[in-house]
C-alpha cells in the first residue's frame, strides 16, 4: 500500500499542490483547518448576497452573449444601476474558485460600499471548467468585459474600474491577451486589479486542481497569459493601469506569479508607468474579498480613489 502523501499543513497533497492550496495559507494563530476556511468563507458570502440584494437596487441575470441558455452561468448582475448617475463609474468583479467552484450570486461584498459612494457593481458569471474546456471560460469573460465596455460607454460611464480575485485575476488576465489579439479596443477601461492570480497555469497540470478540469499542458499554455504580456498589453490599451495585489499572508508562489505578470507587462511599450504590485497588509486569500464590506478597508479605499468617488 503506497503512504499517503502530507503537506507541511498536514493535508493529503503534495508540497506542490500545497503552495497553490489557498486554504492552507492563512492569517498567524488562525486554528481553523483548510475545510472550515472555505466552509466559513461561503457562509459569509452568501449571507453578504443575501443582505445586499434586500438593501440594492438590482438588474438581475443579464445575458452577455448570445449563446447563453438555461445551462450557462454566461450572465451579469447589476447593483446600484438605478440609483447612479450616468457617469457612475463601473466596478466589474470576476469571481474565483480555482474554474470549477464559485458563482456571481457569492461576488458581492464589495456591493453596498462601492453603491452608497455612487459606483455601479457588475458581478460577472461565466460557466465552470468541469463542463466547458478552459479556453472557453476566457472566452466568456472576453465577451463580458466588452458587452460591459459597450454598454456604459453608450451610457456615458467615466471609466470602468475590472477586479478579478483568484481564478478570476487569472481569468481577466488571459481575457485581455484575448480581446488585444483581436485588436480590440475598450475605451471605458480605467483600471485592472489582478487579486492573488496565477497566470501561469502550466504547474497545475496533473494536480488535484488541475485533474478535474481536464488541464493538460496544451490548454495551460494556451490560457497562460503570463505567456502573452505582448497580446494583453495591448487589451489593456494606451491609458489603464494594471495592479497586482497579493495579500500578506498567501503563500511564496502568489507573490512570486504577481512579480512575473507585473515584470512582463513593464517591459511592453508605453506599459513602465502604469504596472505596480501590492502586498494587502493583514490579509489573506479570503479575507481580502470578506474585508471588502468594510468601506474603510485598504482595498476598498484605494478602488474608492482609482474610480475617483
Amino acid at each position: 500500500m503506497t503512504e499517503q502523501q502530507l503537506c507541511k499543513h498536514g493535508e493529503s497533497c503534495s508540497e506542490l499542490e500545497c503552495v497553490y492550496s489557498c486554504s492552507h495559507w492563512r492569517k498567524p494563530n488562525d486554528p481553523r483547518n483548510p475545510a472550515s476556511v472555505i466552509n466559513d468563507f461561503v457562509s459569509a458570502l452568501i449571507a453578504s448576497g443575501q443582505k445586499c440584494r434586500e438593501n440594492v437596487s438590482t438588474e438581475l441575470d443579464v445575458p452577455y452573449s448570445d449563446q447563453t441558455n438555461s445551462d450557462s452561468q454566461q450572465f451579469i448582475d447589476f447593483y446600484g444601476l438605478d440609483e447612479a448617475p450616468v457617469d457612475a463609474p463601473v466596478f466589474v468583479f470576476i469571481h474565483g474558485g480555482y474554474w470549477q467552484e464559485g458563482s456571481r450570486k457569492l461576488a458581492t461584498t464589495m456591493v453596498e460600499p462601492s453603491v452608497a459612494r455612487g459606483a455601479v457593481v457588475a458581478a460577472v458569471g461565466y460557466d465552470l471548467a468541469t463542463n466547458v474546456d478552459i479556453g472557453e471560460l476566457v472566452k466568456q469573460v472576453a465577451s463580458a468585459i466588452k458587452y460591459l465596455d459597450r454598454r456604459f460607454e453608450a451610457r456615458g460611464t467615466r471609466g470602468m474600474l475590472v477586479l478579478g480575485h483568484s481564478a478570476g485575476a487569472h481569468l481577466i488576465a488571459a481575457a485581455l491577451a484575448l480581446i488585444g489579439d483581436e485588436l480590440h479596443q475598450l475605451p471605458t477601461l480605467r483600471v485592472v486589479l489582478l487579486l492573488s492570480g496565477i497566470y501561469d497555469i502550466r504547474p497545475l497540470v496533473d494536480t488535484y486542481i488541475g485533474r478535474p478540469i481536464k488541464l493538460t499542458m496544451d490548454s495551460a499554455t494556451s490560457a497562460s497569459p503570463l505567456l502573452f504580456a505582448e497580446k494583453m498589453s495591448s487589451g489593456v490599451g494606451p491609458v489603464a493601469s494594471v495592479i497586482s495585489i497579493v495579500g500578506e499572508y498567501e503563500s511564496s508562489v502568489f507573490f512570486e506569479q504577481a512579480e512575473e505578470m507585473c515584470r512582463a507587462l513593464h517591459n511592453q511599450s508605453g506599459m513602465a508607468d502604469r504596472v505596480a504590485t501590492w502586498q494587502l497588509d493583514d490579509e489573506d486569500h479570503f479575507s481580502e474579498i470578506e474585508n471588502m464590506d468594510d468601506p474603510q478597508q485598504p482595498l476598498m479605499r484605494a478602488i474608492f480613489a482609482w474610480m475617483e468617488i
